[in-house]
């Protein structure tokens, strides 16, 4: 991971190749920070392809990372999956609810 970052940020030089490609070694040996960076990238687009899918694989692994470490250590957490989808429906509808009291209101 410290590897990448530093051909990132251009320390010794900048090569978005080798960062994105230590990025990804570091990720499959389980660096949650080399997950969050490669999400961040895919999110965005920046020295890889545009895809919200595979940002939302990498985040979604490191949710579960630190939800599983959470667990070991004892820390209780509610967890509630949703889609995304399903949750800008619920923020549509909430918005919807706001606005129908405020029309009531008047």
């Amino acid at each position: 991971y410290n590897l990448a970052t530093l051909y990132s940020i251009g320390l010794p030089q900048k090569d978005d190749a080798l960062a994105i490609l230590n990025y990804y070694f570091a990720s499959m040996g389980g660096s949650i920070r080399a997950k969050l960076a490669l999400g961040y990238r895919h999110l965005y687009g920046y020295g890889v392809p545009k895809s919200c899918e595979s940002a939302a694989a990498y985040y979604s692994e490191v949710a579960e990372e630190v939800v599983r470490e959470l667990s070991e250590e004892g820390v209780s957490t509610i967890i509630e999956r949703a889609r995304q989808s399903e949750e800008k429906s619920r923020h549509v509808l909430k918005e919807e609810d706001e606005g129908s009291r405020k029309l009531n209101q008047k």
